[in-house]
């Protein structure tokens, strides 16, 4: 089973910065335009972990399996630039800018 993990820190309070999470989750459409029905068999983690009271590192684990790998050459390449957006894109949607949603 292949996996992805990628980070970033956010200049907010874990509480703060998890509520945006579940918003940005929920209006992004899916796991960051990546369609699961294709990532078998699949499963993603997010974690939250405080740095300091008013900074956050979040942390995303997607681990997908052998389909998609043969399917795709340079899956891992494609995905783990997608996480690199999704949560560039996230870390501007946390300090209240305008996140766009993602396409496929």
């Amino acid at each position: 089973m292949a996996s992805v993990e990628q980070s970033i820190e956010i200049d907010l309070p874990v509480e703060t910065v998890y509520s945006r999470w579940a918003q940005f989750a929920k209006d992004s459409g899916g796991l960051f335009g990546v369609d699961n029905s294709r990532l078998s068999p699949n499963s993603h983690v997010v974690a939250f972990r405080r740095v300091t009271p008013t900074r956050t590192k979040v942390t995303l684990q997607l681990y997908y399996g052998p389909d998609l790998t043969t399917e795709v050459q340079g899956t891992h390449d494609i995905v783990s630039r997608r996480f690199g957006d999704a949560l560039s894109r996230f870390g501007a949607f946390a300090k209240g800018r305008t996140a766009r949603r993602m396409t496929a």
